[in-house]
């Protein structure tokens, strides 16, 4: 015979799972035992304000009968059930029906049980973990800012003026995805001219309801630079002379409208070589 017993929330009440079918008897005995009050309380039904006692479901056989999809005959033959098996006493008034739980104690503690160790338990145990997982969160969060800000500092000055631009003119990309590394800059020195990296890195600014959707700023360029280039049915030709003027021209002309005069064409020129 089986022993022991789970706990079960009142809270699965409100799962979508819990009335979407027509209740077995098992499932209609328990949902009285869960509906019922652990603790006296006061109620209005119909504007009288009756006073709700321990163990007892205040509830209409035309409400049953509507929550466990049931005829009302049905639900009146369970109760009658239930009455003669020596789970349940039946009330009637003109106000509303109560059904009393017989030996409710066998299901549910104390009062004092029931409010200490359930909502001690159960709201420092939901605390605890959503605390835990919050500050997880945080921390991890902290960690990748940490490892970015070192990851920054040790970049070489190629990158350093691929990140200042970025910092001028997609904002959100600099702040939000992770950095290039020098061998992913290389790559995409070796097969996209300045322009296009350009273009949809600040296409990729501009797509307010997807950006924040990637983490990997090279992965994203990788994604949509090959979308784009599929899309449009050609393949890039570029000549490394022509990458090199393209790129002196589209950077050089990005760096001087951030206010990075000092940087001369030959320089930019030489960080898409």
């Amino acid at each position: 015979m089986a022993t022991g017993y789970i706990k079960l929330h009142r809270k699965s009440l409100d799962d979508p799972l819990y009335l979407m079918e027509p209740f077995t008897k098992w499932q209609a005995w328990c949902d009285l035992l869960l509906m019922a009050y652990y603790a006296p309380t006061d109620i209005f039904v119909r504007g009288v304000r009756i006073r709700a006692e321990r163990g007892c479901v205040y509830m209409s056989a035309e409400k049953l009968a509507e929550r466990w999809q049931w005829s009302r005959g049905k639900v009146n033959r369970f109760i009658l059930y239930l009455i003669s098996d020596g789970r349940i006493v039946q009330q009637k008034s003109n106000v509303i029906n109560c059904i009393s739980i017989l030996n409710y104690d066998r299901y549910q503690q104390s009062g004092t049980t029931d409010d200490t160790a359930d909502s001690t338990t159960d709201s420092t145990t939901d605390d605890t973990t959503l605390y835990i997982n919050k500050n997880n969160k945080k921390k991890k969060k902290n960690n990748m800012h940490s490892n970015e800000c070192i990851t920054r500092a040790r970049r070489s000055d190629d990158l350093a003026r691929f990140d200042e631009w970025l910092k001028n003119h997609c904002p959100y990309i600099f702040e939000h995805l992770q950095p290039l590394t020098d061998k992913e800059l290389q790559k995409l020195k070796d097969n996209y001219t300045a322009q296009e990296v350009a273009d949809m890195c600040t296409q990729i600014e501009n797509r307010k309801d997807l950006r924040k959707n990637y983490t990997s700023l090279y992965r994203t360029l990788l994604n949509w630079l090959k979308r784009e280039n599929n899309g449009n049915n050609r393949a890039v030709n570029s000549t490394a002379e022509q990458r090199t003027a393209n790129a002196a021209r589209t950077i050089a002309d990005f760096i001087d409208r951030s206010g990075n005069e000092q940087s001369s064409d030959e320089d930019i020129a030489a960080l898409w070589k």
